[in-house]
């Protein structure tokens, strides 16, 4: 196993704990490095990280919200795909920021499974 992965692995398993500290971390700059690393870690585990959805989902909604922590959490809908059909009202909704737009709008494609 390579260290990225066991690093996104070590964290990905953390990231339900770290996620839960996103609205009150966003202020801070270590904490907003944190939840976003964290979101990209669980997504990188792919339809994994279904078993953390609910903190996936909680970060989605929670605002206000730091742009890289919202890509970061579109991201990880989006690397789900389908099982995540749940979240595309707050992808919908994180899409609408001119700053998350992209990623929004890229995982809502996968999450409908029109992504190419």
């Amino acid at each position: 196993m390579s260290r990225r992965f066991s690093a996104a692995a070590a964290l990905g398993s953390i990231g339900t704990r770290v996620l839960a500290w996103v609205p009150a971390e966003s202020k801070r700059a270590s904490g907003i490095r944190l939840c976003t690393a964290s979101a990209w870690a669980i997504g990188a585990q792919g339809r994994r990280a279904t078993r953390v959805f609910g903190a996936l989902m909680a970060a989605g909604k929670a605002q206000p919200q730091h742009p890289h922590v919202q890509r970061a959490v579109a991201d990880a809908f989006g690397a789900i795909g389908p099982e995540a059909r749940e979240a595309l009202p707050v992808l919908e909704e994180l899409a609408k920021g001119v700053r998350v737009r992209w990623n929004a709008v890229a995982a809502i494609k996968k999450v409908r499974g029109t992504a190419r």
